[in-house]
């Protein structure tokens, strides 16, 4: 089957979200935030944990269209760049497993 053409533009979208976040990441161990400041008044905190929070979404999004498109990739260099091949596996096997043990959720 065909790929949904809205899979590269989420793709792209993943790539860029996850290289942010990335970055935010190495800046977090390089400069540690102080503790005795509140999580909120340090801005660099929740938007590291905000942007991996919205990669994970929209990596489940691709794994939902991939599914629903019976879309099959044998591999993701964008996914696996950055560490999220095995989260998209486990939102296509939740799904795949959903499909054929719907009594379970």
């Amino acid at each position: 089957m065909m790929m949904n053409p809205q899979r590269l533009p989420l793709l792209t979208e993943i790539g860029l979200l996850a290289a942010q976040a990335s970055v935010y990441s190495k800046l977090d161990k390089l400069l540690p935030s102080n503790p005795t400041l509140d999580p909120d008044e340090d801005p660099r905190y929740p938007l590291t944990s905000d942007l991996w929070l919205e990669v994970l979404d929209r990596v489940i999004t691709l794994a939902k269209m991939d599914h629903r498109d019976e879309f099959n990739p044998e591999n993701s260099p964008m996914l696996s760049e950055f560490g999220l091949l095995k989260e998209y596996r486990r939102a296509r096997w939740e799904l795949e497993d959903e499909l054929m043990h719907p009594e379970y959720y």
